[in-house]
């Protein structure tokens, strides 16, 4: 009699978790890790955070990172200078007109193959669904998927839903209590992942055939990586040193380079 007591009372517990607003499938597993005995080994919780000389509880650390992650690029944004000499600079360069993008609606194989190209990952964004669950059901929704894509690039409007993310602050190094000692990490969710990768898809045909990207060029493109950049740099240095020539290296670290990017200046080389 107790024990049935108990298991249903569990049961209600359990349903009053998955009930509950949060990441389900995260939930679902520790409830299956809790009854089969598999209980992972605690982790360190930090406590206070500092920014400053100010020192803030976990209560405020919401606020706190997200001011700070704001803040810090709008700095670096209003410190750069003027981009009107970066913009002569690559009109001068590319003094020619480019071939616009040609509008090419996206198929269903092409959904189809994005979707299964996803990894298999639990983790999910704020609508709770994991690729994992994505990949299940790619033939069942990947009609729906190519219908909003192509009405997407048609209208030049992006879904507002697939802006949202779940932003998490990512310890580097250093300070565990110190906030600048974290960086941004975007939980994205799956149907977000199948549009950026089909629109990088296309974007990508359109500058390797028609020869826009720079052979200096080595991340982000097929068949070369930061290997070929290292190759390349060592085997300039050797034909200086046979020549019995000096050599001068120069290596540039941008900070935060992806979230301070003028946009003028992206939209000017697209």
């Amino acid at each position: 009699m107790l024990r049935k007591v108990i298991r249903k009372t569990k049961g209600m517990y359990y349903n009053e978790l998955l009930s509950l607003p949060t990441n389900k499938s995260k939930t679902s597993w520790n409830i299956i890790n809790n009854e089969i005995g598999t209980v992972s080994s605690k982790k360190f919780t930090q406590n206070e955070f500092k920014l400053g000389n100010k020192i803030k509880g976990t209560n405020q650390s919401a606020k706190i990172f997200n001011n700070y992650f704001i803040n810090s690029v709008d700095k670096l944004i209003t410190q750069q200078p003027n981009t009107e000499s970066a913009m002569f600079s690559l009109r001068e360069s590319f003094p020619y007109e480019f071939p616009q993008i040609i509008n090419i609606p996206i198929t269903e194989a092409e959904v189809i193959c994005a979707i299964s190209s996803l990894k298999n990952k639990t983790s999910c964004g704020y609508d709770g669904l994991s690729d994992k669950i994505l990949k299940l059901c790619g033939n069942e929704i990947s009609k729906t998927i190519t219908y909003i894509l192509n009405k997407s690039l048609t209208c030049s409007i992006s879904p507002k839903r697939l802006q949202y993310a779940i932003i998490k602050p990512f310890f580097k190094k250093g300070d565990k209590s110190q906030v600048s000692n974290y960086r941004p990490i975007s939980l994205l969710n799956g149907f977000c992942k199948i549009f950026e990768l089909l629109i990088f898809h296309t974007l990508k045909h359109h500058l390797v055939s028609n020869n826009i990207l720079v052979s200096e060029q080595f991340g982000f493109r097929d068949n070369v990586s930061t290997y070929s950049a290292i190759f390349k740099i060592i085997k300039s240095i050797f034909n200086v040193w046979n020549n019995k020539e000096y050599v001068t290296c120069l290596f540039c670290d941008l900070t935060k380079a992806f979230d301070s990017v003028s946009y003028e200046l992206l939209i000017l080389k697209l």
